[in-house]
């Protein structure tokens, strides 16, 4: 089952704008399948970090200090990215260094550069994009006759300071989205949010809100009161691992895929899948045994 509200009342759905995307091509992307952090830190690798090595392993740049690397927005430590974007300023003979099977010959095989675009001078991958797209994976069916309201009422341009990390360097909080989906697999959901730009925190903390909603915990009065500042309650996002920057759009430029890399990381991906489906399987055993031993344990009492 599926739930859609768009601001726009455009036929074309976030999905059908990524297949867009991947098929004319993406600057680059990088999938944060540990749990790295976009920026750098002193105590863990990050995607920065790892980009960078890369980056001047290749020859592309010589040193960490340069200044020419732009990166489209961070990530906090967990959140995986199929639509990261980074950019940086190059001489022409060095062109070549830039291919996607070149960087990732240089990278581990969860972090990726999928496609490649020359960009004039002045390109900003963070200031240019016009629209961003996430997915907010959930553990559970969400009830769509709950969540219907609350998600129009999401819709628009607010104030979003309640679903803001209260460290938010932003100057304004006010973000304006797009489109919310709402779709139903059974055993989980994903939500799908696209807006000009989102705060930090805001699509877990908007994500759990839905879910509220959705579990009876929370009413529509509540989330008015949210979004009107009328409330001050600060809520919990959900955990980082559920949250996959999916895409971000930008005007007037044409990306190049490299099919081999889509290939090679569609396979890293397979086999982490693979893994953590053992892992489940095995946890999942595990609870099925527990659970007999409480019976009988209870039984005999």
């Amino acid at each position: 089952m599926e739930l859609f509200w768009d601001a726009t009342k455009s036929p074309i759905s976030a999905d059908e704008s990524l297949i867009r995307r991947l098929e004319n091509g993406t600057f680059s992307n990088a999938v944060k399948m540990e749990h790295f952090h976009m920026q750098r830190q002193k105590e863990m690798r990050t995607i920065q970090e790892e980009v960078e090595d890369a980056l001047m392993k290749s020859g592309v740049i010589k040193s960490r200090t340069f200044e020419g690397i732009k990166y489209a927005g961070r990530t906090d430590r967990g959140v995986n990215a199929i639509g990261q974007v980074i950019s940086f300023d190059i001489d022409c003979e060095k062109e070549y260094l830039c291919r996607s099977r070149v960087l990732n010959s240089y990278l581990p095989r969860d972090i990726q550069f999928l496609a490649y675009s020359r960009v004039n001078d002045s390109f900003d991958p963070r200031r240019d994009a016009i629209k961003r797209y996430y997915r907010q994976m959930v553990h559970k069916e969400l009830n769509l006759d709950r969540t219907e309201e609350a998600i129009k009422r999401l819709i628009g341009s607010h104030d979003f300071t309640n679903f803001t990390n209260r460290g938010s360097r932003d100057e304004s909080n006010i973000r304006n989205v797009e489109k919310i989906c709402i779709r139903n697999f059974g055993s989980y959901a994903a939500i799908d949010f696209v807006a000009d730009s989102f705060t930090w925190n805001m699509v877990r903390r908007l994500s759990s809100a839905i879910l509220k909603i959705s579990n009876g915990e929370k009413d529509l009065g509540w989330l008015d009161k949210m979004l009107s500042l009328e409330e001050k309650e600060g809520i919990q996002p959900l955990p980082p691992y559920g949250l996959i920057l999916m895409d971000i759009k930008y005007d007037g430029i044409e990306f190049e895929v490299d099919r081999y890399s889509l290939n090679r990381f569609l396979d890293t991906l397979n086999r982490i899948y693979e893994d953590y489906l053992t892992k489940g399987s095995a946890i999942n055993e595990m609870r099925s045994f527990v659970s007999v031993e409480l019976k009988k344990a209870n039984n005999q009492q």
